[in-house]
Formats: C-alpha cells, sequence, structure tokens
C-alpha cells in the first residue's frame, strides 16, 4: 500500500493523496463491515440463531470489525501507538460523540439492564486496561491473555443471557423479532453469504490498510505522534459504523440499540480487539517526556475511564435528554481541544 500511495503522489501531490487514502479508508471500513454483517447474520439464521442474539454477538462484533482489522494490521507492521490510539480513540468518540449526537436527535430512555450491567462492564473493562498499563508500564503478551479471557468469559455470559431471553420472547411473540428493522433471515443461497462476507473482509482490510497509510505519511510531515493520529483521524473513521447504527436507530426511537451498541463495542474495543492487538505487538508505556505512549497512559485512558464514569452517572435516572448529550458532546470537543493544545505545547 505504501508503495501505492507513493505512485498516486506522484500524480495528485501529497495532501490530496492523503484525503483520497483517508475516504478510500473509511468507505472500505463502512461498506465492509455492512457487508460481514449481512453475510454472518444470515449465517446465523441458518444455523438457529435468534434475532436478538445475533444483535448482541454478530451485528456487536460488525460494528467493532473495524477497530479490530486496524488494531490487527497496525500491530503486525508494528505500529502499536496507532493501535493503542484507535482503541481508546474509538471509546472516548463512542462514549461522548456517538451517544451525544444520539441524544441531541431524540431523548434516549435506558433500559435497567444498561445501567446495572452494561455500562458498569463498560468502565470495568478500560479500569482494566489503564491498571494492566500501570502495572507493567506497558502491555504484555500475558495481558494480551488476560484481556481475551476476560472478553470470552463477558461473551460466553453474554450468549447464556440473550439465549434465555430469546426463550422466553418467543413464547410471549417478541417484538424484536417483530420489527422489520431487525436482523431477519434472507432467502437466498448459501454461497451468496460467504461472498457477502469474503467481500466484507476484503474491503475492511483494503480500508484499513489505506486509513492506516494516509494517516501514518500525514503524521510524519506534520511530525505528529502517531498516537494522536490514532485517537483521532484512524478512530474517527473505525466508529463509523457505530455512530451510523446509533443515529439511525435514535431517528427510528430505539433507544436500547443506540445505547447498547456504544456499550457493547466498547467493551468488544478495550478487551478483544486491544488484547489480540497486544499478543501480536506489546506496548511498551516509554518514560520520555514527549513519548505519545506515555502520555496515553497518563493522559487518554485516564480520561476514557472519566468518560465512562460520566455516561454511569448520566443514565442513572434511566434518562438520556438533550441537555447530557450536549453535555456528552461538548465533552468530546474539549478532548480533541485538550489534543490539540498538548501538541501544540
Amino acid at each position: 500500500m505504501n508503495l501505492f500511495f507513493d505512485s498516486i503522489v506522484s500524480f495528485i501531490t501529497f495532501w490530496p493523496a492523503v484525503l483520497a487514502f483517508v475516504i478510500l479508508g473509511v468507505l472500505g471500513l463502512k461498506y465492509g463491515a455492512d457487508a460481514l454483517v449481512l453475510g454472518s447474520a444470515n449465517l446465523g439464521f441458518r444455523i438457529g440463531f435468534t434475532a436478538t442474539m445475533i444483535g448482541l454477538t454478530i451485528v456487536a462484533f460488525g460494528t467493532s470489525a473495524p477497530e479490530l482489522v486496524v488494531s490487527v494490521l497496525t500491530a503486525i507492521e508494528d505500529k502499536p501507538e496507532i493501535c493503542l490510539g484507535n482503541v481508546i480513540g474509538s471509546n472516548i468518540a463512542n462514549t461522548t460523540l456517538i451517544l451525544g449526537l444520539s441524544a441531541l436527535i431524540f431523548p434516549l430512555s435506558i433500559s435497567r439492564s444498561t445501567v446495572r450491567e452494561d455500562a458498569p462492564i463498560s468502565l470495568a473493562a478500560i479500569a482494566l486496561v489503564l491498571l494492566l498499563g500501570f502495572l507493567g508500564q506497558g502491555l504484555s503478551r500475558f495481558d494480551g491473555f488476560l484481556l481475551v479471557g476476560t472478553f470470552l468469559g463477558w461473551m460466553f455470559w453474554l450468549v447464556r443471557k440473550s439465549l434465555r431471553q430469546a426463550a422466553a420472547e418467543r413464547q410471549r411473540r417478541s417484538e424484536v423479532d417483530e420489527d422489520p428493522d431487525a436482523p431477519h433471515f434472507h432467502r437466498r443461497p448459501v454461497y451468496l453469504d460467504f461472498v457477502f462476507i469474503l467481500a466484507g473482509l476484503v474491503a475492511l482490510v483494503i480500508g484499513a490498510d489505506a486509513l492506516v497509510t494516509g494517516a501514518v505519511e500525514s503524521a510524519k510531515v506534520l511530525k505528529v505522534p502517531e498516537v494522536v493520529v490514532g485517537l483521532t483521524v484512524v478512530a474517527g473513521g473505525t466508529s463509523l459504523p457505530e455512530l451510523a447504527v446509533s443515529v439511525m436507530a435514535a431517528l427510528k426511537k430505539h433507544d436500547d440499540i443506540s445505547v447498547g451498541n456504544v456499550m457493547g463495542s466498547n467493551i468488544f474495543n478495550a478487551l478483544l480487539i486491544l488484547g489480540v492487538a497486544v499478543l501480536i505487538a506489546p506496548i511498551t508505556f516509554s518514560g520520555d517526556a514527549g513519548s505519545g505512549n506515555r502520555e496515553t497512559l497518563l493522559y487518554d485512558i485516564p480520561l476514557c475511564l472519566g468518560t465512562s464514569v460520566l455516561i454511569l452517572l448520566l443514565i442513572q435516572n434511566k434518562k438520556l435528554g438533550r441537555l447530557k448529550g450536549l453535555i456528552l458532546t461538548s465533552t468530546y470537543v474539549a478532548y480533541i481541544l485538550f489534543l490539540v493544545l498538548r501538541q501544540s505545547g
């Protein structure tokens, strides 16, 4: 991809090439995730999954697939700064910008299970990352095993819970299964499901590679630490599926989808995606004063934890109105300004 980038630069100069690669990357991630979810969900129905279970597992994984592909790719290319920034930046954007915009569009009603289970688990996941980071001054492969193991335990609990709920819903004709916007079975040859899955994976890989290339090349020219690029450009691009799902759900007044999508994505990011990436390339938080990684440990991960605490406090009354949405979006704007001032200083 770097050679392709250099050849494009020779035709249209540097910054237009960067813009083209970022746009290509974002589009590849968006449509790749859509195709992956479409094919995987249909296969799930063939196996016997319910719409509820598919929404909680396959769709949740699909919206987090861009972060996974980008993080694995950057880990393989030995660029852990972008990987770490992608995960932390995506979680901050999910909790503040995406939930904030959703609440501004239409005030959200929060379910009891989100207040008591999903939001606290999301907070605990990023707290675990922060704890491991401080204990070892980095994230080792052992930490990666611990994060992935925690994720598998959460997923096992989630599947058991969803199976019990699905059984109860079948007895009373679940509203989720009757919802035309919920995942539903498409009658088509099974090979088409595999075509969608394969096409989605290819688009995700190409999109991730293009986005990372554009981000890295711009960071080199601007002399901005790669972790900052991960926290902003890359994190914003990989968060597009969550943004699309949550905003559309808010427009259609599917409150729990908006909130559940964000909480589930944050858990996927902190446990599975960061865990897998660290298994490939451990992260060391440098002690240098100007190190982007060190600043991420001292500032960005604690700020991510702080936004998780903030959202947990805001949803205690099971409502997320426009005022709270404004608070969340303002928090994201303040964080971006903090990043800019931190780098200029």
